[in-house]
């Protein structure tokens, strides 16, 4: 799944537990039904701006950064590489990893980089 397609199933998925109808949370956030349903749909001419997505996260009450992918509904940040969520297993290390100071975090990354090599 791109980008874009994550951005359209993070706004229906919070149209739907919204309890909103489209039609609603467009007149709310104040912009057209049709130009969302466009951008839903694909369709030529729907494309959105951070402006919109901001008003929709508004509406929708969730943060703008869940709508784009980059963090649940409670703004905590999830761990994703080339698209792709990392397990939440290796969330949890990776938070542990960045509340170390720099030096145990330089280790660490170098650890990890020789572990890399090795598997090439």
């Amino acid at each position: 799944m791109n980008r874009i397609e994550q951005v359209r199933n993070n706004i229906l998925e919070a149209i739907a537990e919204s309890g909103l109808s489209r039609l609603k949370v467009t007149e709310k956030a104040g912009i057209s039904y049709q130009h969302l349903t466009r951008f839903l749909n694909n369709s030529t001419g729907g494309e959105i701006g951070i402006g919109i997505l901001y008003r929709l996260a508004e509406v929708l009450n969730v943060p703008v950064s869940y709508l784009l992918g980059d963090t649940d509904k409670s703004g905590e940040y999830k761990l994703t590489s080339c698209g792709a969520q990392i397990p939440p297993e290796w969330d949890k290390v990776m938070k542990t990893v960045m509340k170390m100071d720099e030096r145990e975090q330089e280790k660490v990354y170098k650890m990890l980089s020789t572990f890399i090599e090795l598997m090439k």
